[in-house]
């Protein structure tokens, strides 16, 4: 997680430098909720990588992993405030393209991290992303099987708590799950559930 926040802020720096930006650079990174420990981590990274680079960055966050409005707002709210360059990791695919079209408007560019914007749906809204930087969620899937097959050498019935239903990174990590478990003789998923993150 360190190496994926240290790349995302110098894929950004980089992205506006060569836009020929001032060296007074404060950025705006949008998380999904401080309300669980990725995303504090998260935030931690973006902190200590920005007093590194000598910039500014300020994190926000809305308080759960469902308040796909109050993000919505929360990004609104970001670009009245003059930020050079806004880094977002979305509740769903879709609920930021809003917002980033209107940032697209205002030149400032944004980079989309872990979380994936729909493609096909912001390319029909008009908008663009300097950069994306994600995570191999199917790779994080298949590793906890891989966990699972080692805390039980015999197999047996195990069941799949997800993330949000729909959400990208979460199907993809239940995918890489399943997709693993079967290579282990003796597993059965007997069940696989959202439970929206919680």
């Amino acid at each position: 997680m360190k190496k994926l926040l240290v790349v995302t802020m110098i894929v950004v720096i980089g992205l506006l430098s060569t836009a020929g930006f001032a060296a007074e650079m404060k950025f705006a990174a949008i998380l999904k909720t401080l309300a669980n420990p990725h995303w504090v981590t998260m935030k931690k990274g973006y902190e200590e990588e920005a007093k590194k680079q000598g910039i500014t960055v300020e994190v926000f966050a809305v308080t759960s992993e469902g308040n796909i409005q109050e993000q919505l707002q929360l990004f609104e709210t970001i670009l009245q405030k003059g930020y050079t360059g806004i880094a977002f990791s979305p509740i769903t695919p879709v609920n930021l393209i809003p917002t980033v079209v209107k940032a697209n408007k205002q030149n400032i560019p944004v980079v989309n991290v872990d979380e994936g914007v729909d493609q096909k749906a912001l390319k029909d809204a008009g908008g663009k992303i300097e950069a994306f930087i994600r995570t191999d969620n199917f790779a994080i899937g298949q590793k906890a099987s891989d966990f699972v097959a080692s805390q039980l050498p015999k197999g047996g019935k195990v069941a799949i708590i997800e993330g949000m239903a729909g959400n990208a990174s979460g199907d993809a990590r239940r995918d890489g799950f399943k997709d693993k478990i079967k290579t282990y003789a003796g597993f059965e998923v007997v069940a696989s559930q959202p439970a929206d993150w919680d």
